[in-house]
């Protein structure tokens, strides 16, 4: 079940950080249509992904540079220029109707949660390039976990500068992309351009991150023989040069494409509640696999059990309630996550 929600939500955040891409080009160049772009930048880094994995991590560590730039210039302008009071912001959540603020409901909060949990989501994909690390099974817990701070760290704080840094938020709030809708507000049109450009940048960095992981996890799937023969002997297929698993990534890089003509919102919400089910299965995972020690060989042992996962669980609880009180968008990308799994554990029953 896991599988088949990793399986379909890495499509899914493909369209939508593509998508999101477009966005922000779109400042750059009004007018262009956003479905040719994302469909574009989607067809590039799958290209790019099939080549060798140390030529992609030089790729991603220079756009890497220029997204921490990028996102360094847009804290900066927040915080340098404050207009809101932080407290305000912390304790009196707002959120646009119409043309003005309103207090945000529990359920606006929920589904905005839900939506939180995949920006913060990724740092766990180390996993899955687990093959290709030195001394992965040692490291690799090092690595997820300060993949976190650092994603936290740096998606955070500019959120919370530019939150502090409006000036008129209920307008900022109605543009299509509000974090360019700030900068042009703050610096003008022609800095905006330039900062928009680094955060384009550092969301097609996240394509081809999402499309080496991706490719991987699908192609471990055919090595294992997850699928009828055939399938799966084509999906392992590796490049004869780069070593990559080429098939496997054209494959993924096609679902991405053909989810990209999904309607924005409701790759955000399905994405979102498809990573909130996740965590919630990894949370159980967590707790049962210590009650029977059935992860007592693991080389590492989270710190403060079952502090974490029952906390973590806690919360999630209140983001699903939210979300079945949503009839229009919540509940419905809840229903389709369990149609996921029980449609992968149909087949995992019938046929594996």
């Amino acid at each position: 079940m896991a599988l088949g929600l990793n399986l379909v939500g890495a499509g899914l955040g493909q369209a939508l950080t593509a998508r999101g891409l477009a966005l922000y080009l779109a400042v750059i160049v009004p007018g262009e249509p956003s479905l040719p772009i994302a469909l574009l930048a989607v067809i590039i880094a799958t290209g790019l992904a099939m080549l060798n994995i140390k030529a992609n991590a030089k790729v991603t560590g220079a756009f890497l540079g220029l997204e921490l730039m990028a996102l360094a210039a847009m804290a900066l302008l927040g915080f340098f220029h404050p207009h809101q009071p932080l407290a305000q912001i912390v304790l009196h959540p707002t959120v646009l109707a119409g043309n003005a603020l309103k207090p945000a409901s529990w359920r606006v909060i929920g589904l905005g949660t839900a939506s939180a949990i995949f920006a913060y989501n990724g740092y766990g994909n180390a996993v899955s390039l687990g093959e290709e690390l030195h001394q992965a099974r040692s490291r690799i817990a090092a690595v997820v976990i300060i993949s976190l701070l650092v994603a936290v760290v740096v998606e955070f704080t500019p959120v919370i500068a530019v939150l502090i840094g409006m000036k008129d938020p209920a307008r900022v709030f109605a543009a299509a992309a509000p974090m360019p809708a700030f900068i042009a507000e703050a610096s003008g049109p022609t800095f905006a351009k330039a900062i928009s450009l680094g955060v384009a940048m550092a969301i097609f960095n996240a394509l081809i991150a999402g499309a080496l992981i991706n490719a991987r996890q699908l192609y471990a799937t055919g090595r294992d023989q997850v699928w009828p023969a055939l399938v799966s002997r084509a999906i392992e297929r590796t490049h004869a040069r780069f070593r990559s698993p080429w098939v496997a990534t054209a494959i993924a890089g096609g679902i991405s494409a053909a989810a990209c003509f999904l309607k924005l919102e409701t790759l955000i919400v399905l994405t979102a509640n498809g990573v909130v089910v996740l965590y919630f299965g990894v949370c159980l995972a967590a707790i049962i696999g210590r009650l029977r020690g059935s992860t007592a060989r693991g080389a590492y042992r989270m710190p403060l059990f079952p502090l974490t996962p029952v906390l973590a669980i806690i919360a999630l609880c209140g983001v699903v309630w939210v979300d079945l009180q949503d009839l229009a968008v919540g509940l419905p990308s809840l229903v389709a996550s369990l149609g996921v799994m029980l449609l992968f554990a149909a087949y995992y029953r019938f046929w594996l």
